[in-house]
């Protein structure tokens, strides 16, 4: 088949028959190159099999009802598919016995396509929706975007002197010549008459004109002079110091919050019979392999720092949803990749990694690198001295210097640079350099991994994650420099074979002249001259070092992130065909990264949260076999409910330090009121 799934599906809502899919084209299309242009069937059959086939137009039996089409057109239109189909799983096959390409077959087998029946099943099964939270939840957003309104008229208020002002000066009321009217005596609207009162903060034009016109602030961004992005606007808002932009950010989050998920995704739910939300799972949907999801809903973009909004999805009545997720997938996955022995002891120690790390880069006892006092530790707390429980006490010192840990191995990891890992991490360049090289002096096995990565890489075209799976990377062999030249003229012709022979030898000198002078520059400036001086001669030069250092970045970003996809669709499918888990009733409902969701009888919950784990820890065995690997597991009725009631009883214990018990009570009442009354009593029981 191609793209199996869909048939998968169809056949088993229609028919009751569920299909046992062989080989899927459209996944095997994605794992011989992920690369590729188009995956599907009529591209790749033209591309693979026949060029010379036009891709024929069907469009206009759409555009009349089903029933009055010929039979036989439809017939003709699924026979043809079915063939393409055929001759591309005979090329795929081909190619994918070939000696070098066994691990990427295996995959495509052992992992890939038994994924195709999982992926299948959990998209059919949905999450449950809970509407009354729903109308609570946008009720409060929607009073906040109310509250903010208010603030922000209020701030427009206070600027309408300067924008009278302004609308007196020739600039506000110059009338541009229309461009594209053949009348020259055709002006446009000028920006006095481009501004309505009030501004209307929602159009871009608008908004730039107050910006740069009324309020003269200088250009943030030069690729976008007159932007009013995200970026732009947290720049503009720094520069200007005036309350009315923190609030235009802040009313443009509330707006994409309610208009992209508390507005919408209760209405999806809505259009089944169930009232549940599906998603459409893309198996290969970054480059990497690793899961995406689209429409209706992207379930991977569902944010997670905002808790209020993954507390719609819940579990049906008399069910509970179990999840779990991978601690630290990624690091694990890079002492299994560089046999580093003190990461690798670290995990069989039990101790945190961003810990050890921490203590390493910033050279502190291990126990001050930590986010919370060790179990036994004697603190002064709120003016008395007591021992510490487990997670009891939050080190606040520790916190930030493990935060800083896991921000240098992730920019490490991800292919950032000093300076870049410097601004995450509050640090200038030169600290932030210090710190990577103590880093690396700490973990000498890991620059050596990271080395070979990229010199594999070069050689090869390609990495490989833990079971094989490939990331092309054509860019990493280029040449630094393609050099050419630009005029036709200055290649000879050969009569005897009738066609445009090699570059004349002159072209030919001034070519390897510069070349020779672009291998002995040192700074960017040289370079530039150097091709500027070609272009008067004749001669263009491409400067391919920047797509070499992007792929060299990717080269290591994608072996960890390829790997963690690897690890997590091998344990969607060890659970799937859990025989005591199906015995349970549990039903795999969701997954984001590294993070697994299913919904399963309430009274099976602790046992099936066991059963999660163990899978989870022992499917990764096979390819990460020098690192322990670890799961975090929770049983919740709603998503995020274990880490909302964390929040609430902080809350509640920080008011408490200036309010009455009631007080702070009411206080969450009202920021909260999401929730109920009883909910809220109950998260803080």
């Amino acid at each position: 088949m191609h793209n199996g799934k869909f048939d998968y599906q169809v056949i088993k809502c229609t028919c009751g028959i569920e299909l046992s899919i062989y080989w899927d084209t459209l996944i095997g299309a994605k794992l011989l190159d992920e690369n590729e242009r188009s995956a599907g069937l009529k591209q790749q059959y033209i591309e693979k099999i026949d060029p010379s086939i036009q891709k024929y137009d069907i469009e206009h039996l759409f555009s009349i009802e089903y029933a009055v089409v010929d039979p036989d057109i439809f017939a003709l239109y699924a026979a043809t598919d079915a063939f393409m189909t055929y001759k591309l799983y005979l090329y795929q096959r081909d190619l994918f016995m070939q000696t070098d390409m066994q691990r990427v077959y295996s995959l495509f087998t052992d992992i890939e396509m038994p994924l195709v029946h999982v992926i299948a099943e959990m998209e059919l099964q949905g999450m449950a929706i809970d509407q009354e939270y729903a109308q609570r939840l946008s009720a409060k957003y929607h009073k906040k975007l109310d509250a903010i309104d208010i603030e922000l008229n209020a701030e427009l208020a206070k600027l309408q002197p300067t924008i009278a002002e302004w609308r007196q000066t020739p600039d506000a009321n110059y009338h541009p010549p229309k461009k594209s009217s053949t009348d020259s005596e055709a002006v446009g609207k000028s920006k006095s008459e481009q501004l309505t009162d009030p501004i209307n903060l929602a159009s871009p034009t608008q908004l730039a004109i107050l910006i740069y016109d009324i309020l003269k602030c200088p250009v943030v961004n030069k690729k976008s002079p007159r932007g009013t992005g995200e970026e732009e606007l947290k720049s503009i808002a720094e520069k200007l110091k005036l309350p009315v932009f923190d609030l235009i950010i802040k009313r443009r989050e509330q707006i994409k919050l309610l208009s992209t998920y508390i507005d919408v995704i209760p209405e999806i739910a809505k259009r089944w019979d169930d009232g549940r939300v599906r998603t459409h799972f893309n198996q290969y949907g970054a480059a990497t392999g690793r899961l995406s999801s689209s429409e209706p809903l992207n379930f991977q973009n569902i944010p997670s720092h905002n808790k209020d909004i993954r507390l719609l999805f819940t579990a049906k009545p008399g069910y509970k949803i179990v999840g779990g997720d991978f601690s630290a997938q990624e690091p694990r996955l890079t002492a299994q990749y560089a046999q580093d022995p003190q990461m690798i002891q670290a995990y069989i120690d039990g101790k945190d990694l961003y810990a050890v790390i921490a203590s390493a880069s910033f050279n502190k006892p291990y126990e001050d690198c930590l986010e919370f006092y060790p179990e036994g530790t004697e603190i002064e707390y709120e003016g008395k001295k007591i021992i510490c429980g487990h997670k009891t006490h939050q080190n606040k010192e520790g916190k930030n210097r493990r935060s800083m840990a896991k921000s240098i191995l992730l920019g490490i990891l991800y292919g950032r640079g000093a300076k870049s890992v410097g601004e995450q991490i509050g640090k200038t360049k030169e600290e932030a350099q210090e710190i990577i090289d103590k880093f690396f002096n700490a973990f000498p096995n890991v620059q050596k991994w990271i080395n070979t990565t990229i010199s594999d890489a070069h050689k090869n075209g390609y990495v490989e994650d833990v079971a094989g799976r490939r990331r092309r990377l054509p860019d990493i062999q280029l040449e630094k420099y393609a050099i050419s030249s630009i005029s036709k003229d200055n290649v000879t012709f050969n009569p005897i074979l009738d066609c445009v022979d090699r570059p004349n030898t002159d072209v030919l000198n001034k070519i390897e002249t510069y070349r020779n002078k672009l291998e002995k520059a040192k700074w960017k400036a040289d370079v530039d001259k150097i091709k500027t001086d070609a272009l008067a001669n004749g001669i263009e030069i491409h400067d391919n070092n920047g797509y070499i250092a992007q792929a060299e970045r990717q080269a290591v970003n994608s072996r960890v992130q390829g790997g963690a996809a690897t690890l997590t669709k091998v344990a969607l499918i060890t659970l799937f065909n859990d025989s005591r888990l199906n015995e349970l009733g549990a039903k795999l409902v969701n997954t984001v990264h590294d993070e697994i969701l299913i919904e399963v009888p309430e009274q099976y919950a602790d046992e099936a949260a066991e059963i999660l784990s163990s899978d989870m820890i022992n499917s990764a065995k096979k390819y990460v076999d020098k690192v322990p690997m670890k799961t975090d597991t929770y049983i919740v009725n709603s998503w995020y409910e274990d880490e909302m009631e964390v929040l609430l009883k902080e809350t509640f214990k920080k008011l408490q330090n200036d309010h009455s018990e009631q007080e702070a009570l009411n206080i969450l009442y009202e920021d909260y009121c999401n929730f109920t009354k009883e909910q809220i009593n109950n998260f803080l029981a």
